[in-house]
């Protein structure tokens, strides 16, 4: 029989979830706001209405993606869920075992679900080591070895986000994710409400001082990423979050910037791809542990 697997993704200002096919194809799709002062016996209440219709339907697991460190094991939200203070210390496995037993829940953090969803249907299935960069409203990251997720000894393989760290307001993500950059970019330019879609427009369109900003942008990123290729050794880095959409101007850039950070010896050996996935990426690499491994 046909598996199917309730998806579902928590992020930091919605839940989204529906129903995942061994194809990958989402039906029974919806959504239901959260909030920081929305509380916890709320949002379980919420979790656990939307589970039951789920599994009413005949599902056969459920896969959860949540912001913040996940220990997918216990199934703990153990931090970094700021934008849902509520989350932190949640067990969901626990909170959920009326309705499944534990081994048919499967929790990860948001960017493992990123590299599991690419592994599994997207642009890293002929890929053994490569590294996924999420790179949108923040800065995550995830790392496969040998078509095996990464993980560490406290959940946090990727955090790539804390880069240079000095103090809670001064790290890379601060500087160089998309929604900061255009924060930042955009007050240079003259434009406070410029968003990633009208920046890219603009390169598109050759404007010089949107050119300059871009220009230093994939630089600031090639740097990292090429660093991290020296470390890891990976075949391939996968580029996700909204902006990787425009990936023919997004993808030679980039390359171009990380091979500029490496030795002559190590260039053209790692490729960079966009992610095939975008807001269902959470979704799709939730789901993906019972398509592949259960």
């Amino acid at each position: 029989m046909d598996k199917k697997i309730f998806g579902i993704d928590i992020g930091g200002s919605s839940v989204k979830y529906g129903i995942v096919d061994h194809n990958g194809a989402i039906t029974d799709r919806d959504t239901f706001p959260v909030s920081p002062d929305m509380g916890r016996e709320a949002f379980l209440n919420r979790l656990t209405l939307i589970c039951t219709e789920a599994k009413a339907k005949g599902i056969q697991g459920l896969g959860i993606s949540s912001l913040g460190f996940v220990d997918s094991h216990l199934g703990v939200i153990t931090d970094g869920a700021e934008n849902l203070p509520f989350l932190i210390h949640l067990n969901l496995k626990d909170a959920l075992d009326s309705l499944f037993p534990r081994d048919h829940i499967s929790i990860h953090n948001d960017a493992d679900c990123f590299a599991l969803g690419e592994l599994w249907k997207g642009n890293a299935q002929d890929v053994r080591n490569f590294f996924c960069l999420a790179l949108g409203t923040g800065m995550g990251g995830s790392l496969v070895m040998d078509k095996m997720l990464i993980q560490g000894t406290h959940f946090r393989t990727g955090e790539v986000g804390y880069f240079d760290y000095t103090d809670s307001e001064n790290y890379w993500e601060k500087k160089y994710s998309t929604k900061t950059y255009m924060a930042l970019a955009g007050k240079q330019l003259g434009n406070a409400s410029l968003t990633g879609e009208e920046f890219m427009n603009q390169i598109r369109e050759g404007a010089p001082r949107y050119m300059e900003a871009f220009r230093h942008w994939m630089d600031e990123i090639g740097k990292k990423l090429a660093n991290i290729i020296l470390l890891l050794d990976v075949d391939c880095i996968i580029i996700g979050g909204a902006v990787s959409k425009s990936s023919d101007i997004l993808i030679p850039a980039l390359t171009q910037a990380v091979n500029a950070g490496l030795p002559p010896a190590f260039r053209g050996q790692c490729a960079i791809r966009p992610a095939r996935f975008y807001n269902d990426s959470a979704i799709i690499g939730a789901v993906a542990p019972f398509m592949t491994e259960h």
